[in-house]
């Protein structure tokens, strides 16, 4: 498991496009501009929330990806 602590640590140093950069090449089943767009939220919670955050991919990315490969329309 990444250390997120570690992670804060390693970002706060970096201007914010340096940073976006490091979070999308460490996470990448996320954004870019998912990043771009919570950056100040996310370099504002405590390393456990940072995790809850970024650690687990989307569910509703995952169930329309779901559907588009079994092909279910809405």
């Amino acid at each position: 498991m990444l250390n997120y602590a570690q992670l804060q640590a390693d970002v706060h140093g970096m201007d914010k496009k340096n940073a976006v950069t490091f979070l999308h090449e460490s996470h990448p089943h996320k954004s870019k501009s998912f990043f771009d767009r919570n950056y100040n939220h996310l370099m504002a919670l405590d390393p456990m929330g940072l995790y809850r955050f970024i650690g687990h991919s989307d569910p509703t990315a995952n169930k329309a990806i779901k559907n588009v490969m079994t092909g279910v329309t809405a």
